[in-house]
């Protein structure tokens, strides 16, 4: 892996596959790090060693304030930052480098939640429906869309959504539409 914006987006998916995060922190990290880095358009080949984080994160507020709430801003700011941060700890010492985050007791006591269903900053964590026993929970990302003029729609998606999934959701979104042409 690179030491890029590409690079760091990949690591979170990677240390997923690997074992050595918890997949929704692992996809916090990777999505935010994608969101704020996106507003460049040379993000993906761009040194992240060398960015000037403050400047990135203003310039993301600045751009994205209309598409998200202030708590989601300030969201995607922290994760960003853990995120670069723990990359580049990462790459300055594989060997050596352990994840050093929170555990959920502590997360709990900060926040006053003691649920599973925790929607923080544009991101949710919801439990699927499963036969049988308890659900995994899923790391949804809250997509501002803009549909037509002067409306803009919310649409919340898994943040791995398979291309089979995008499909069927396209399908029916299809059958909503209330202009479908009637054939003769």
């Amino acid at each position: 892996m690179e030491v890029t914006g590409k690079g760091l987006v990949e690591f979170w998916g990677w240390v997923v596959e690997k074992g050595l995060v918890k997949a929704n922190t692992a996809r916090s990290f990777g999505a935010a790090s994608k969101q704020v880095l996106a507003i460049d358009d040379d993000w993906e080949t761009r040194d992240v060693s060398t960015i000037d984080v403050e400047d990135m994160i203003r310039r993301f507020k600045n751009i994205r304030q209309k598409d998200f709430k202030p708590e989601s801003l300030n969201a995607y700011d922290r994760r960003f930052r853990q995120g670069l941060s723990h990359f580049l700890e990462y790459k300055r010492d594989p060997g050596n480098w352990k994840f050093k985050g929170q555990d959920a007791s502590s997360r709990r006591a900060r926040s006053g939640k003691n649920n599973a269903h925790t929607e923080e900053e544009g991101v949710t964590e919801a439990t699927g429906s499963m036969a049988g026993g308890v659900a995994p929970l899923i790391s949804l990302m809250e997509y501002p869309f803009p549909l037509r003029e002067n409306c803009i729609v919310k649409i919340r998606l898994p943040i791995d959504l398979k291309i089979s999934e995008a499909e069927r959701l396209s399908a029916f979104m299809k059958t909503l539409a209330v202009d479908v042409p009637v054939e003769k």
